[in-house]
């Protein structure tokens, strides 16, 4: 049975994500975040639409369909 997992670490300028099927990596990528872009922000929790939106088009982009994920 395959796995697959969307592993995603927000920083303070970027978001990492990476797609794993099951142990093995299969996709990886680095998302920048211009800091103007971010200093519209309070808070890392108010980023979340911008950085859910971020990764969701990488992801479409790269011809990822999230529903294969679990």
């Amino acid at each position: 049975n395959i796995v697959r997992i969307l592993a995603i670490n927000p920083g303070s300028t970027s978001t990492k994500i990476a797609v794993y099927e099951n142990e093995t990596e299969k996709f990886k990528i680095n998302i920048e975040h211009p800091v103007e872009e971010l200093a519209q922000y309070k808070t890392v929790a108010d980023q979340y639409d911008l950085r859910k939106n971020a990764v969701l088009n990488t992801l479409k982009d790269n011809d990822f369909d999230v529903e294969q994920l679990d």
